[in-house]
Parts: C-alpha cells; structure tokens; sequence
C-alpha cells in the first residue's frame, strides 16, 4: 500500500472565531475538515463534535471489527466507503445530541478521505470540498450540496457563476441538521505521485482551480499548505480558512 504524507493547517481569518476543524491521521487512514454552519451558536461545537465522532467510531472498528453499524451495509459501495460512511453517520448523530437550548441550530459540514488497502474513500455532507492534484490536473472528487448547484442543475446558473447574491454560502445537506440521510461517497484509487486536498469554504469559495493547483504544487507539503491559505486570505476569503494536504509516495 501506498505511503501518505500530510500537512494541515487552519486559521481564523477574518472571522472573530474558528468554526473549523479537521483531523490528520496517517495511521488511523482518516484525514478530514468540518465548517460548523454560520450564523448559529454553536458552529465551533459541531464541527469537533463531528470529527470526534468520526475518529472513535474508525479507532473502535479497528478493536472490535464485529461492532454493530446501525444503519447496515449498502452493497453497492465498497467496505472502505461503507466504514466511512456509518462514521459520517455517527458524526452527523453526535451533533444531533447535543442540539438543544443555545444549540438548537448547530450543524456542519463535513468531507473526509479514509484510506485502505481497497483505496481511499471520499465522503462529504455540505460544501467543504476534495479535490486530486494527478499529473498536473486538478480534479474536484465531490460536488457541493448546495442551492447554487442546485439551480446549476436547473440551468438557471451557469458552471462558473456564483448564483444570486447571498446564495452561494447556503447548504442543503449538512451534519445535525433534519433531513440528513447518508453522505456522498466515491473510491478513488491512489498513484505515486499523487497530491489530494481536503479544504473549507473559505478556500475553495475564492480560489479558481487553476490558483489551487498552482499552490497544490508546491514541493514542500507544508509550504503548500501555507500558501494555499495565504492565497485564499489574499484573495479577499471572509471566512475561516482550512487545509488538509496529502501526498501519495
């Protein structure tokens, strides 16, 4: 099996708190960001409640590989996607829990790689994306659950159109929120070679794919790390800003 390496960072921004989160955990095969939902009490809350949530159910599978999934199999995904999806599962079960009083309205977004020797598993719930630096091409591995790729399916927003003002940040799928059923998956299968980022809304929401690819390409994991969310902070981002990188060797 491949080797991973990675580098991670997150900042505040210009947000007076950091609502994202993220884990980076090469020997556990899980790597992950949250965006807890602005606007709502309690965003910093959901985003490490979800990724706690994700880490133990992922650590207790490796103890106990009988432990019981509630919500069962889907035969048509691969073992490595249905893992990261009962974790996502949970995650989305932990918010839930806690959502009351002060609250009531958290949630997050989500989107994770777990890798195995069957690949790497991609799962999102919201618009924190993934994306696969291969060859020079970049590649996006998740499609936003969003009102603006909603209305794109309606041909009523063009591919490189933000929508109506003040839409473009609204979800439709997020973690704690009712309505929420199971993540998006895909497998993807890993080359030498290979760069990956897992990144919020505050990159990915100012950066064209060309500027990430560019910063993607930095030799240096951490440097790539660093200039990507310098180039988003550069380009204006408002939001809290948060990276996760992985190479493939």
């Amino acid at each position: 099996m491949s080797t991973f390496t990675t580098a991670a960072l997150s900042i505040t921004g210009r947000r007076s708190a950091n609502q994202d989160a993220y884990v980076s955990d090469a020997p556990l095969g899980l790597f992950a960001v949250a965006d807890g939902m602005g606007g709502y009490e309690g965003g910093e809350l959901a985003s490490q409640l979800a990724l706690e949530a994700l880490s133990a159910f992922l650590r207790d599978i490796e103890v106990d590989p009988d432990r019981t999934c509630p919500t069962g199999w889907d035969v048509a995904l691969s073992l490595t996607e249905n893992l990261l999806a009962q974790g996502i599962i949970e995650a989305h079960e932990a918010v839930v829990r806690e959502r009351h009083g002060l609250y009531e309205k958290m949630g997050t977004t989500v989107v994770a790689f777990l890798r195995t020797a069957e690949g790497l598993a991609v799962g999102h719930v919201g618009d924190s994306r993934a994306y696969r630096l291969r060859g020079g091409i970049l590649s996006a591995l998740t499609r936003d659950h969003s009102m603006v790729e909603q209305l794109r399916d309606l041909g009523m927003v063009g591919p490189e159109e933000d929508g109506p003002p003040g839409m473009s940040h609204i979800v439709t799928a997020a973690l704690g929120i009712g309505g929420f059923q199971r993540p998006t998956l895909a497998l993807d299968k890993p080359r030498a070679g290979d760069r990956y980022l897992l990144c919020s809304d505050g990159l990915c929401g100012v950066l064209s794919d060309a500027e990430i690819a560019d910063h993607l390409s930095t030799p240096s994991l951490t440097g790539a790390a660093e200039t990507l969310v310098q180039a988003a902070l550069e380009a204006g981002s408002r939001d809290n800003i948060t990276v996760v990188v992985v190479a493939v060797t």
